[in-house]
């Protein structure tokens, strides 16, 4: 049976996830990986977890959030995440699980070595978890009472689709209800010119002309 669920579209739901996804200390870092006119959201996301014997099962999910990248570009983020931990993270709590150095390996997690080498995020709530699209990760199971409950607000390069179809779909007028209403709008994408969503020049037309 399931141990955890999503709550996707979270930035719909309310000013508080809005303003969390434009936080400043997080927006820096996600611009730092991913560049600084290059920053997108992708989604905007609740994890919740309850106990469970086996969690995501013996693999622990682990698994990276972009393909790898041929060289020189192997190392390079195209997409980067934030969990925010809104209750304590431990290890019997079922925490975050990733495998130091594997963003830098450019491939795809190998088991059951990623397993063998995951090791526990550990924080207490408030704290945010921050990681390289390329980085091998999962969680623990929970195995004690209670739920673990995060945000992950998903961050991608221009380049990159983004899971929530958020220039499509996401209600334009709720850009001006968050902290930072500017730089929601940028993220979001809203005024990028991809993609092609109306006509952007005029459409030439043949001008009849008499024949001689």
């Amino acid at each position: 049976r399931p141990s955890q669920f999503l709550i996707q579209q979270l930035g719909r739901l309310h000013r508080q996830f809005r303003d969390l996804a434009v936080n400043p200390v997080a927006v820096a870092l996600m611009r730092h990986m991913l560049g600084e006119q290059t920053t997108r959201f992708s989604s905007h996301n609740s994890f919740v977890k309850w106990h469970g014997e086996f969690g995501y099962g013996p693999s622990l999910g682990i698994h990276a959030d972009q393909n790898a990248l041929p060289l020189p570009w192997g190392n390079q983020a195209m997409t980067a995440n934030t969990n925010w931990c809104l209750t304590d993270y431990t290890l019997e709590g079922g925490c975050f699980a990733y495998v130091p150095g594997s963003n830098r390996r450019v491939s795809r997690p190998v088991f059951p070595a990623a397993v063998e080498k995951a090791v526990p995020v550990e924080a207490p709530r408030g704290s945010v978890i921050v990681f390289h699209g390329a980085t091998w990760h999962g969680a623990f199971p929970r195995k004690i009472p209670g739920m673990r409950l995060s945000v992950a607000n998903y961050y991608r390069h221009s380049m990159v689709t983004s899971q929530e179809d958020i220039h499509g779909t996401f209600p334009e007028e709720l850009c001006s209800d968050c902290a930072d209403p500017a730089l929601f709008r940028e993220l979001a994408g809203f005024d990028d010119v991809f993609p092609y969503a109306t006509q952007s020049q005029p459409v030439p037309r043949a001008t009849p002309t008499r024949r001689r």
